[in-house]
């Protein structure tokens, strides 16, 4: 029964996002979605195996074996969810940093979800160390951004 629950709350998270995704207003170029899909899968599944796998600090999908549906998942629930914030994030510096706050409190209240749900299971990790995690993870995007439109790609 826990599969099917964790399971179906990654499916509903990823399918929502990715419409979000697809029928918001965009204010990024297809280029800048790509590079920020695929920059986003990268860094999600590196830093969940070295901390997920190698420091054993949670699990995914119940287990501590590498599943292919944590890969699915890795590249279908956080890029689109950085995609969208990053689509929506305000030019000016002062308007960012009070962005910062709604944006890490909905990660944070997605990630308690995925507790609720058994879809992470933490075994040395908190949800209070992921909140400022959110805002570095935010200002990288905003990076990144900066350094694509700068680069003209």
């Amino acid at each position: 029964m826990d599969e099917v629950v964790y399971l179906l709350f990654a499916l509903i998270i990823s399918v929502i996002a990715i419409l979000v995704v697809i029928f918001m207003p965009k204010r990024l170029s297809k280029q800048e979605v790509y590079i920020t899909w695929f920059v986003m899968a990268y860094v999600n599944l590196t830093i969940d195996l070295i901390l997920g796998h190698l420091f054993d600090l949670y699990d995914f999908t119940g287990t501590s074996k590498i599943t292919f549906h944590d890969l699915v998942f890795q590249a279908t629930i956080g890029p689109p969810f950085g995609i969208i914030f990053l689509n929506f994030m305000p030019k000016r510096l002062s308007l960012f940093l009070l962005y910062l706050l709604p944006v890490t409190g909905f990660s944070s209240l997605v990630e308690w979800l995925s507790l609720k749900t058994n879809y992470i299971t933490f075994k040395g990790w908190s949800l209070l160390y992921s909140v400022p995690v959110y805002p570095l993870g935010l200002c990288f995007l905003r990076w990144q951004l900066h350094f694509l439109r700068k680069s003209k790609l």
